[in-house]
């Protein structure tokens, strides 16, 4: 009698503990997942990305070291530098788009990724599973999806890598699908979306599209692009530069250009010293106090490296944004059209 107690006792803790393994198994975190929205230039970009013929395109399309390496870059900046500021403007405004042009940076006409380009590393899955994008990459996304991990798990954080050179509006849409794919994997009804800088566009525009799905339960917005930027003033030739101005940006690019990967060639440049910027200071403002010099500018050296990249329009501030498309069709930069 007392065996046939003992072994049901033993198969009643035996389901005890086996249902009790599956509850918590299959019990519901109280954790809203989180989605990391990062800015411009937070995706690495390819031409032809994931084949054998994929090439890196530089950060922001720009390698300040194959820049200047450039024979007729370099030999006209260098001018530049001096007083007598005898520069071929021609030979340097059109070695600048041909560099640019070879980046593959740009947009077609369309605004659509030209050469297959894009990003190599779109994922769907939390970051639990990409532990290098949490530590080996040095920018500020990174470093806010860390402490988000830190907070609420790397396995209910995730981070929405898209090409960020392509209209707000459409990545709102690639947005929502991973939206729901979060939501349907986490078995929840809402997210938290963050939006970095040129994210906090992104967030903007998915908020209008889908503000009706109530699928998000919070927006954060950091540093968010949504008002525009001031520096985008220059599309409607507002320029302007100060001796101040220019160190204090070389200075920064030591450090937050591409994480800090050229610093010593920004120290190079910082070492230059007062004098020969205030020359390359005094030269840029020539430029852009002479309409026709800066129109130049513009079509042949800006154009191949951002005349067909929507995201860049995102940028500037409602209030200028008339202005600066009627100053670039003016010059031919912009078809109103397109």
């Amino acid at each position: 009698m007392k065996k046939r107690i003992l072994k049901t006792l033993c198969v009643m803790l035996t389901f005890v503990l086996v249902f009790s393994s599956v509850s918590v198994a299959f019990a519901k975190e109280n954790v809203i997942p989180v989605i990391c929205v990062h800015g411009l230039g937070g995706a690495s970009l390819y031409n032809n990305p994931n084949t054998e013929d994929e090439t890196a395109i530089p950060a922001y399309g720009i390698d300040y070291k194959e820049l200047l390496a450039t024979e007729d870059i370099r030999n006209e900046l260098l001018k530049a530098l001096s007083p007598q500021r005898t520069v071929d403007e021609n030979k340097l405004f059109t070695a600048l788009g041909n560099y640019f042009e070879s980046t593959g940076i740009n947009c077609d006409e369309n605004g659509n990724p030209r050469n297959n380009s894009g990003v190599n590393n779109y994922w769907e899955d939390s970051l639990s599973n990409h532990y290098d994008y949490q530590v080996a990459r040095g920018n500020s996304e990174e470093a806010i999806a860390r402490q988000i991990c830190a907070k609420v798990g790397a396995k209910n954080t995730y981070a929405f890598n898209y090409d960020w050179r392509l209209d707000i509006c459409e990545t709102a849409k690639k947005l929502k699908v991973l939206v729901e794919k979060v939501k349907k994997e986490k078995g929840v009804k809402q997210v938290v979306l963050v939006g970095s800088s040129l994210g906090g566009a992104v967030l903007s525009a998915y908020m209008d599209a889908y503000k009706g799905d109530n699928d998000v339960a919070r927006y954060i917005f950091v540093n968010p692009a949504i008002m525009g930027v001031d520096v985008a003033r220059m599309f409607e030739f507002d320029v302007d530069a100060t001796k101040s101005d220019v160190l204090a940006f070389v200075k920064t690019m030591e450090s937050a250009f591409d994480g800090g990967s050229q610093s010593t060639l920004f120290k190079a440049l910082s070492s230059l010293g007062d004098i020969r910027v205030g020359y390359l200071v005094d030269y840029l403002d020539e430029v852009a106090s002479d309409s026709t010099r800066l129109a130049n500018f513009f079509n042949i050296a800006m154009k191949p490296y951002l005349g067909n990249i929507p995201a860049y329009w995102e940028c500037i501030p409602y209030s200028e944004f008339d202005n600066c498309v009627n100053q670039m069709a003016k010059i031919g930069f912009l078809d109103k059209s397109s």
